[in-house]
């Protein structure tokens, strides 16, 4: 750290006292070390594995379907209708998501059948433990308030 005398506005914090002060990007290189090697790591496999996980569970694809004007149709992700959960659609050892077991089950004659069904697979999931409780009664509630009139 340096004294306290910003050279840019594009700092993350400038503060107004202190003797110390963020660095800048230009005043920083990474030439050895922990960091070195993680952002080798980062370059070499983490960035990559992340990419291939936002193609398997859709994101990258939303992003297309919404350019081609598809995503009303085609959109993939943990959301039930408007009603999103907030839990990781995970994928279970033989490479299916919750969705994906759940939208075998497809078509719900009713609400009630599809959150009876929703309840029923985030027990299993809970069982198997790949939800916790929380997690669990997170995807439930999500299905219970979810509009699948659209």
């Amino acid at each position: 750290m340096r004294e306290n005398t910003p050279r840019s506005s594009a700092l993350p914090v400038a503060p107004a006292r202190g003797r110390l002060r963020p660095l800048g990007l230009d005043e920083v290189r990474i030439t050895g070390g922990f960091w070195a090697r993680r952002r080798r790591i980062n370059a070499t496999a983490t960035l990559g594995h992340c990419r291939d996980w936002m193609e398997r569970v859709g994101w990258i694809g939303n992003f297309r379907a919404a350019v081609e004007g598809r995503i009303q149709r085609d959109r993939r992700g943990r959301e039930f209708g408007a009603a999103d959960s907030g839990v990781w659609n995970r994928t279970r050892g033989d490479g299916l998501t919750f969705l994906d077991v759940l939208w075998e089950q497809a078509p719900f004659v009713s609400s009630g059948r599809f959150v009876g069904a929703v309840r029923a697979l985030a027990g299993t999931w809970l069982a198997e433990g790949l939800f916790t409780r929380a997690e669990r009664d997170r995807v439930v509630a999500a299905a219970v308030g979810a509009d699948l009139r659209r």
